[in-house]
């Protein structure tokens, strides 16, 4: 007992002498996503928080961003935030402005709940205010969203009810409650009307073990299948699974993901599912419609985009189809957003390879330009210099890539001295 007392003190002792005191915190960086605002609400008669994140580059340009408004910001202000900041990096997205509203528990049931005065009275301070407020200090274009969850995404039908005028899209998570009875959409009707190029969307969703939520999604798009007014495009979908993959409080992060495909399903890169489909929808010539028209929507470049090219250019090679690839290459600039050196010099090998020697070596010398630490590309262009009876040239490249080897450690280093001896 003793042998142990004394062991246990010794463990206690040695863990006090490296435990960090609670008031000595670890310096660091702080990560931030967004900021804070006050908003001293007359509609709602008390002062209120939005949270509000900018893209990237929003001070470096002067342009104007669509925005999307979130509830229950305490939450999913950087949910939200951090996911459209991904989409945005894989061109799945225009960058945007996220906009939040912090609510406090219990008090926002009775501010959020569909169909009741104070809905109609937070929606005037939404449209008034928070809008308001947002399209005065930042700059936005005219594209918005409206993005909740359960009392939230019941909110979000409601808005779209009642003042479809508000928002574009609106993305409905486990949305309650959810009367289909009430719902007639007559003011998005009468909007149609006046504006027949009005396109609204909706997209809502409920967990299947969800049972009285899922019963109201259920019954809106039963109603919205035989009666869904001009003018809205709507999709739903019931999350499959039980409690450990997705429930009730968990269905938001599914959902807001799955809500912003679809609403952006025509701002994704192009990508056919494989090349017999690509060819049958019309090559190259359709991939340059469907950026124009990508363009005409969202005032994006006419181009064929970077992730396209890269992967009709994939495909290609991965099925020997030489006539597609020098078909992209001649229709798009593969360089137009660089991105990966390997893969451009993937590229120029695979020319090389096909007899196209001209066109390799002008791929890789534009990548050894482009990336002039890029150790493949180096190589592979001392290779090629090599091949074609260009000694001298070769021999510097096989320097170059000698000393990126080397401060690179790359396993590869004693291959490229060996060549560059076999040149001396």
């Amino acid at each position: 007992m003793k042998f142990i007392s004394g062991l246990l003190f010794l463990i206690f002792a040695t863990n006090a002498a490296f435990a960090i005191e609670p008031s000595e915190v670890l310096a660091g960086e702080d990560v931030v996503i967004g900021k804070s605002y006050q908003i001293a609400s007359e509609i709602l008669g008390e002062d209120r928080e939005i949270l509000i994140a900018l893209p990237n580059g929003y001070s470096d340009t002067d342009q104007a961003y669509p925005v999307i408004y979130v509830t229950e910001g305490q939450w999913f202000f950087s949910y939200v935030s951090n996911l459209t900041t991904r989409l945005t990096s894989r061109d799945s997205m225009p960058s945007s402005i996220v906009v939040a509203v912090k609510m406090a528990n219990p008090r926002r049931f009775g501010w959020l709940e569909a169909g009741t005065p104070k809905a109609d009275q937070f929606l005037d301070f939404i449209e008034k205010e928070v809008i308001g407020f947002t399209d005065t200090n930042f700059r936005t274009n005219d594209r918005r969203m409206l993005v909740g969850w359960e009392y939230g995404g019941g909110f979000a039908i409601h808005a779209l009810e009642e003042r479809p005028h508000i928002f574009d899209a609106y993305i409905a998570s486990s949305p309650f409650p959810v009367d289909d009875q009430a719902m007639k959409f007559e003011a998005l009707k009468a909007l149609v009307a006046t504006a027949p190029e009005t396109k609204k969307s909706l997209y809502f969703a409920s967990a299947e073990v969800e049972s009285m939520v899922r019963e109201g999604v259920e019954k809106l798009a039963a109603l919205l299948r035989v009666s869904a007014p001009e003018g809205l495009e709507w999709q739903h979908r019931i999350f499959a699974g039980d409690r450990t993959v997705v429930e009730h409080t968990t269905t938001a992060y599914p959902a807001f993901l799955a809500g912003l495909g679809h609403y952006y399903s025509s701002y994704r890169p192009y990508r056919p599912k494989d090349l017999a489909t690509y060819q049958e929808q019309g090559g190259v010539e359709y991939a340059k419609k469907y950026y124009a028209k990508r363009a005409e929507r969202y005032g994006t470049s006419t181009e064929i985009g970077p992730k396209t090219v890269w992967w009709l250019l994939r495909k290609a090679m991965e099925e020997d189809n030489l006539e597609l690839f020098e078909e992209v290459m001649a229709a798009a600039d593969a360089f137009a957003d660089p991105w990966n050196p390997n893969w451009y010099a993937r590229y120029a090998n695979y020319l090389f390879e096909k007899g196209r020697q001209q066109a390799a070596r002008d791929m890789f010398e534009r990548t050894v330009v482009e990336y002039p630490t890029s150790l493949r590309a180096v190589f592979g262009l001392a290779q090629l210099y090599e091949q074609i009876g260009e000694n001298p040239a070769a021999r510097d490249m096989y320097q170059t890539a000698v000393q990126l080897a080397e401060e690179q450690r790359s396993s590869h280093l004693e291959n490229i001295k060996s060549k560059l001896r076999a040149l001396q």
